[in-house]
């Protein structure tokens, strides 16, 4: 069960390291402020479920929203996409040296 317990609504998205394999239902969505969801694996070409261990992962990654909208999987996207900008920014400037190093290099 997947429940929204912030004040606002949450876009949310299910995400496997087997996706041809493994998948959910609803695979993605937006939860209003409290409002909760059952998602369920569906076993593959009606097998019965077994009780072997499975290195396949599992994470839920979820996004504020403003408002009720239709849920559009690009969302989650592009907060990825904004994560890796802003992390390639932050290693560049780790990268660059400083001011006070440069006047050190110089003496």
């Amino acid at each position: 069960m997947i429940k929204n317990t912030s004040k606002s609504h949450v876009a949310f998205e299910f995400r496997t390291t087997a996706p041809k394999s493994c998948f959910m239902r609803p695979p993605g969505g937006i939860l209003a402020p409290g409002e909760s969801i059952i998602a369920t694996e569906p076993p593959e070409n009606h097998e019965k479920p077994t009780n072997q261990r499975s290195n396949v992962k599992f994470k839920i990654t979820s996004l504020e929203v403003k408002g009720p909208m239709d849920y559009v999987p690009e969302l989650a996207l592009e907060k990825q996409k904004r994560h890796l900008a802003e992390a390639e920014d932050a290693l560049e400037a780790r990268k660059k040296p400083s001011e006070e190093d440069r006047s050190r290099d110089y003496r």
